[in-house]
């Protein structure tokens, strides 16, 4: 078993964009299920907002964990 999680900062980190296409391929459901609205995601906009915040603040984001499992037939 393997368990990883993506975690960056800075202006350049590639993870911003994961996470903003992550919520955008999510975004149909999300509406649907009434667990936000788009105007409180915002998508277009949400690629910018964390890494302006993380950014100022010197922080780091930390992706989703990911677990994964390899077994063999036997």
């Amino acid at each position: 078993m393997r368990l990883d999680s993506e975690v960056g900062g800075g202006p350049d980190w590639i993870g911003y964009e994961y996470l903003a296409e992550t919520v955008r391929s999510m975004l149909p459901l999300i509406l649907a299920t009434g667990v936000a609205s788009a105007e409180q995601i915002d998508i277009d906009t949400l690629n910018d907002r964390p890494r302006a915040e993380t950014v100022a603040h010197g922080g780091v984001v930390k992706a989703p964990d990911l677990v994964s499992a390899w077994s063999r037939k036997g």
